[in-house]
Order: C-alpha cells, then structure tokens, then sequence
C-alpha cells in the first residue's frame, strides 16, 4: 500500500501539505502567489474554519492551525489565490459553508 501522508494531490496550483514547512516550500518551489486558502482536510463539507494566508508567516501560523482541526489524515488543502480570496482580507473564515 502506498504511503498516503506524502502524496500530493494536484490541481493547476492547488495541493495539499502535511506541514507547515511543506506548505512553505511547495508555495515557494511553484511560485505560487499570495493570498492562498487553507482549508483542514476534509473540511469543506464539514463547516470547518477555512483561512486566508497573504504572506508566508501567516501561512504558518494558519496551517498549524487547519492541521489542528484536520479531520483523518493530519493535511492541509492549500488554494491559490482567486478573484474571491484576493479581496478577502487575511484570516480565518468562520462557518465557510453557510
């Protein structure tokens, strides 16, 4: 069975991450553009805290936090910026599903 904690799951520029630090350097590596959403795994449809990251040390803070409260597997999706978040001011977003 493969490991599933160091797959990546890719769409365009989006993916996940399993820390922080992996969150920093995916960023980095991709030349991905702030803001970006951090969303716990599996918490989309669960109406778990989303956040908006606009900078690498509030990308920290926030995927510690979304790895908290990271249901299953301890991961993080990771959202590029778009026409939304852009505008959006940076932290965390209560109840996103509401």
């Amino acid at each position: 069975m493969e490991d599933f904690k160091n797959e990546k799951m890719e769409s365009g520029k989006n993916f996940t991450a399993i820390s922080a630090q992996e969150a920093r350097r995916l960023i980095e590596n991709r030349g991905t553009e702030y803001p970006v959403t951090i969303i716990p795994w599996l918490g989309e449809s669960s109406g778990a805290p989303q956040y908006v990251a606009k900078n690498s040390d509030e990308l920290e803070e926030f995927v510690n936090q979304a790895l908290a409260v990271a249901s299953g597997e301890k991961r993080v999706h990771i959202i590029t910026a778009n026409a939304l978040t852009k505008n959006m001011p940076s932290g965390k977003i209560e109840n996103p599903v509401d």
